[in-house]
């Protein structure tokens, strides 16, 4: 491994891959999920995983590779569809932002409302949402509060959970019934728009999710 390398790593399991740049001194640039493209340490990077390094046909020197990946380290622009970590990373060593990953998927025709979810990574983030709590405003709340909370959350996210299943069909209609390739897909503005949307349901569901933790967690200390 060299400076300039672009570098992977496997997450969950190797269900998706991780991608990074080398910067040459046990530092790597990368796009933290949902967060910003920040620059790590190699351990952090690796999280214990094996690296591998990904090899173009075609790649730019490693000054320019630097300096891409140098310019846009602290960008909070993620969008796991659009602008993830392979994303940054091929435009870094290539200067084309492209994701394998998501072209394999968006291939594959159809992509059944199992690989869509699987793709829709929750950024685990909160969003800006109709009801917003933090924990030590939760901590305040009496017994009979936090159960009309929790009332509340669990309603909102059965609410959301069917938002989301509507959304997934609407998109899987979208793959089986419109012939295009990858590249057309991702740039459909109707499709797009679909995504995104789904993106946004998926990361206000898991707001509710944290938010129901937070209060069961709340309801342990006020209940005993």
């Amino acid at each position: 491994m060299i400076t300039a390398d672009h570098i992977r790593v496997p997450r969950q399991h190797g269900l998706f891959m991780h991608h990074g740049i080398y910067l040459g001194d046990g530092t790597v640039a990368h796009y933290i999920e949902g967060r910003e493209i920040s620059r790590s340490s190699l351990d952090i990077f690796t999280q214990g995983q094996s690296i591998k390094i990904v090899h173009h046909k075609k790649s730019s020197d490693k000054i320019v590779t630097l300096n891409r990946a140098l310019k846009r380290i602290g960008e909070k622009k993620y969008n796991l569809l659009f602008n993830n970590c392979e994303h940054f990373a091929n435009w870094c060593k290539t200067g084309f932002h492209n994701s394998k990953q998501i072209d394999d998927l968006i291939n594959q025709g159809s992509l059944g409302l199992l690989k869509i979810s699987q793709i829709i990574f929750p950024s685990k983030v909160l969003k800006k949402i109709e009801f917003s709590l933090n924990k030590d405003q939760v901590e305040k709340f009496s017994l009979k509060q936090a159960k009309t909370i929790l009332t509340y959350l669990n309603n909102k996210k059965s609410d959301t959970e069917s938002k989301l299943n509507l959304m997934l069909n609407q998109i899987d209609c979208l793959f089986k019934s419109i012939p295009m390739t990858s590249t057309q897909k991702r740039h459909n503005s109707n499709f797009k728009e679909k995504l995104i949307a789904a993106q946004n349901i998926a990361d206000a569901l898991t707001a509710f999710e944290d938010l129901t933790a937070i209060v069961n967690e709340h309801l342990k200390t006020v209940d005993t």
